[in-house]
């Protein structure tokens, strides 16, 4: 088991890298074909995507941000 800590905040985790580092990976990875496969139409697959982004963009600012 491993603590991460991030702005004040513990994690406890067995995983080999933190969920929050994983999900960033995820949701850099993650493309419009994923969206969409996964939406009923273009505009649900779109919003998906838009709050994805805002998602990665909040993760990226703390630090969670793979290249």
């Amino acid at each position: 088991m491993r603590t991460d800590r991030h702005d004040g905040v513990a994690t406890m985790s067995t995983y080999p890298i933190s969920p929050a580092w994983a999900f960033a990976q995820f949701l850099k990875r993650a493309g419009w074909d994923h969206y969409r496969m996964l939406g009923i139409h273009d505009d649900e697959a779109t919003a998906m995507q838009a709050v994805a982004e805002r998602l990665r963009q909040a993760l990226a600012k703390q630090g969670y941000a793979p290249r």
